[in-house]
């Protein structure tokens, strides 16, 4: 009767242990290769911003602009979904179309309004796991949960 359980509790360690790796390494968002990317909506490369009034830096665009961008639309904003370990280590690009300025500070700066986003490839992280378990081809469960 002991070994019976001691097979059901050696099962369910396993079990766990294949359960926090798949949560860990399955990607639940592809990156996307910056030199690959087609869409219908003009495309932003943009990385967070952390200054008073704005959470984006845009980094390269369609039209050249590079600086500090609105971001509105975004129904799952990365900003807001994603661990702050992996938030300032990465890029992100942004698909919708320019809608506007506002004004702020002193100065006008454009306005975005994206439909949706995509992390750059390779994802980078700033926390401990060996990298074997960090996987740079995605984004994770783990990343997105707070």
């Amino acid at each position: 009767m002991t070994r019976i359980f001691t097979n059901i509790a050696k099962l369910l360690c396993i079990l766990l242990l294949l359960g926090i790796i798949f949560i860990r390494y399955y990607p639940i968002k592809m990156a996307k290769d910056m030199n690959n990317i087609q869409s219908e909506y003009e495309c932003i490369v943009c990385s967070a911003a952390y200054t008073t009034g704005f959470e984006w830096l845009v980094e390269q665009s369609s039209n050249s602009y590079k600086g500090y961008i609105f971001i509105e639309g975004v129904m799952e904003n990365p900003h807001k979904s994603i661990k702050y370990d992996v938030l300032p280590e990465n890029k992100f690009i942004l698909y919708g179309n320019y809608d506007g300025e506002r004004y702020f500070d002193g100065k006008y700066y454009p306005v975005f309004k994206a439909k949706k986003w995509d992390v750059v490839y390779p994802v980078k992280r700033s926390d401990a796991l060996p990298c074997f378990l960090s996987p740079s081809f995605g984004l994770t469960w783990i990343d997105l949960l707070h």
